[in-house]
């Protein structure tokens, strides 16, 4: 029942940002607070750090035409050094260096990470 309510207040804050019908959910990012109560202390930087260290992860970062033709893209977080595992996952660093500049997007991560399968099809 928290994630129905926290959804719905999401959903009513889109159709609010709306102005004169205008997609502005496509234009400018909206950020919301909803979903802090029901995810806070579930996964910590601590732990997303071991498991960057400890899986092959892919992440990707979005980007925003700012001439408006593309909308939201999505741009590759790290780059692979080698061929082995090693040189090839990605790396803390290259997160911390994302976050920098945007929110990074771990694919599939709730498939890795057994602890965060429930938060993940939550959102879902």
């Amino acid at each position: 029942e928290r994630w129905a309510h926290a959804f719905s207040r999401l959903a009513r804050q889109l159709r609010g940002a709306a102005p004169n019908g205008a997609p502005y959910w496509q234009r400018t990012p909206l950020v919301t607070d909803d979903f802090v109560d029901l995810a806070e202390g579930y996964f910590t930087e601590r732990e997303l750090k071991r498991a960057v260290d400890t899986n092959f992860l892919d992440a990707g970062m979005g980007l925003f035409d700012t001439k408006g033709k593309a909308g939201w893209q999505m741009q590759r977080v790290g780059t692979p050094t080698g061929s082995s595992f090693e040189d090839a996952k990605l790396k803390w660093a290259e997160v911390l260096a994302a976050l920098d500049h945007g929110t990074v997007v771990f694919n599939s991560f709730g498939a890795h990470e057994s602890r965060l399968s429930q938060l993940c099809l939550g959102a879902v």
